[in-house]
């Protein structure tokens, strides 16, 4: 039993009009310009139908898993009939024009054999892994290896981070109102600034750094012990950690960075 001359609702250049697989395949070319079907058992390859003088059509063929004999008729462009390629997956095309004086199908400029491998990605392996890894939301791909693609983590906050123009735009993005910390080395007590590392040398006794009297919002300070003795940090009228109290460094290169909090009063340690 032959299949049923098949079609479309339009002829769009590009549109594929899909034939049913069969033993015996039938196409009416009045119907379309590209035609494709899957193959699935043995089959033959009739002339398509209703061709006008010049009209030139597309036909893929699609081996599966398992490859299968199609033999097309001779009118389509050989003297005899001729066989397509069987390969598992590959793909056969068969470029035609219409020769009404001949009623003949013209191949252009022959037949063309080649595997689905060599007409989609999978050629680069790069491709292949990159096309692999998993996609979600707030997801972002990486080179783990050679030709190896993993994802990470990539949300929303650190987006806007990374479309900053530059680190100041970056500091503002993250809260930093001020410029790069500076480092100063005392020995005994002094004052720290915003944004300063205070080394403090408390090697010929105890020692105190003093916090800013009035610190702005997001201002930071950081304070390092050097030395034998103990360095408080005087909280200078304002909270450390929530609370009225002093902040000790009792082990020798011991440190504390604080960050002022308009809030709540207080600088917090991070």
């Amino acid at each position: 039993m032959t299949n049923p001359v098949i079609g479309a609702q339009d002829r769009a250049p590009w549109r594929w009009v899909t034939i049913p697989s069969g033993p015996v395949i039938i196409t009416d070319a009045s119907l379309g310009f590209h035609f494709r079907f899957a193959v699935t058992e043995a089959a033959v390859m009739e002339p398509p139908l209703n061709g006008t003088l010049g009209q030139r059509i597309l036909i893929r063929i699609e081996q599966g898993a398992t490859g299968y004999a199609v033999t097309a008729h001779a009118s389509l462009g050989n003297a005899t009939d001729f066989s397509v390629d069987t390969s598992a997956n590959s793909v056969t095309f068969l470029d035609l024009i219409y020769n009404e004086k001949t009623g003949r199908w013209d191949l252009v400029p022959v037949l063309t054999r080649v595997r689905a491998a060599l007409l989609y990605q999978p050629l680069d392996a790069t491709l292949t892994a990159l096309a692999g890894a998993p996609t979600a939301a707030d997801k972002l791909p990486y080179f783990s290896g050679s030709d190896t693609v993993s994802t990470t983590t990539f949300t929303s906050f650190a987006r806007t981070l990374l479309d900053d123009a530059d680190a100041a735009a970056m500091r503002t993005t993250l809260g930093i109102t001020s410029g790069v910390m500076t480092v100063r080395s005392v020995v005994g007590s002094d004052n720290v600034a915003a944004f300063e590392s205070l080394i403090v040398g408390s090697g010929g006794g105890a020692a105190t750094a003093t916090l800013p009297g009035s610190p702005a919002d997001n201002d930071v300070c950081e304070v390092k012990r050097n030395g034998a003795n103990t360095v408080t940090v005087d909280r200078n009228g304002k909270n450390i950690e929530g609370a009225a109290a002093n902040y000790d460094l009792t082990a020798d290169l011991q440190s504390v960075t604080l960050k002022y909090d308009l809030g709540t009063t207080s600088w917090w340690a991070f």
